[in-house]
């Protein structure tokens, strides 16, 4: 068993109390002196900024060529650049306006017709020395197909050879009416010679759409309408009723029915 004396006892833990006080007294005196370099890291950065900004070597300037070709402001966007998108975006923006305003005026017809109306479907319209001209450009101007519609011989009304391509003839009574493909060219002779008519209604009608005419014959609702306005000799209550465009031509007028005007 070691038996330490007292003296041997008292030196170790005095050594030991010796270097703990001595290793804080080497931290303490090392933070208080890294203190002031710590505060003046801010200071000397700023000041050694400063003279490198100073003293220090300049970048390269930009080429007088260069920079004159260069825009002055930091967007890189010139004032003819700048004038040339905002030309581009108002273009862009007019334009389906434009295409707009031109279907427009390829759709309305001129206003050349001096009509009065009969009712908001009916405008009575009287012969004129180039009446048939004028209609047969607004034919033409909107593409529409001229369909001839009559009791009478066909022969008496235009100078155009019927046939079974153009013409197909539908039982009425004890009759045949005349449901006759025309050229927009025969409007102003039909016009003409329906001035000499038997009474009968004489109808030009103006349509959009047709495949062919003896399609157009097999129409139903086509057919019912021009028999019931034959049976009613064009009375006013039964041209109201029909939904297509057509010309009633009597001996010196004319009704427009549904007319794009």
């Amino acid at each position: 068993m070691i038996h330490l004396k007292y003296p041997d006892l008292f030196k170790f833990r005095h050594d030991s109390k010796m270097r703990h006080h001595l290793a804080n007294t080497f931290l303490s005196i090392t933070f208080l002196a890294s203190i002031p370099w710590m505060i003046m890291i801010v200071p000397v950065g700023l000041i050694l900024g400063g003279l490198r900004a100073i003293f220090g070597p300049k970048p390269a300037g930009r080429p007088e060529k260069l920079a004159k070709s260069m825009p002055d402001d930091d967007s890189g966007i010139s004032a003819e650049s700048a004038d040339s998108e905002n030309s581009e975006a108002a273009t862009t923006t007019t334009s389906p306006n434009s295409s707009e305003n031109s279907e427009d005026e390829k759709e309305d017809p001129p206003q050349i017709f001096d009509f009065k109306l009969v009712t908001v479907k009916q405008k009575y319209l009287e012969f004129s020395e180039n009446l048939g001209v004028l209609i047969s450009e607004y034919v033409a101007r909107l593409q529409k197909t001229p369909v001839l519609v009559t009791l009478r011989d066909v022969a008496t009304l235009t100078n155009v050879t019927s046939s079974a391509e153009n013409t197909a003839r539908i039982p009425y009574k004890k009759r045949k009416m005349k449901v006759m493909l025309i050229p927009m060219e025969s409007i102003s002779e039909i016009l003409e010679h329906s001035k000499e008519s038997d009474g009968s209604p004489v109808m030009i009608y103006l349509l959009e759409e047709m495949e062919s005419i003896d399609i157009l014959a097999e129409n139903r609702k086509f057919v019912n309408e021009i028999k019931e306005i034959m049976s009613e000799n064009g009375e006013m209550e039964t041209l109201d009723k029909s939904t297509s465009e057509f010309l009633m031509i009597k001996k010196d007028a004319l009704v427009w029915v549904n007319s794009g005007f």
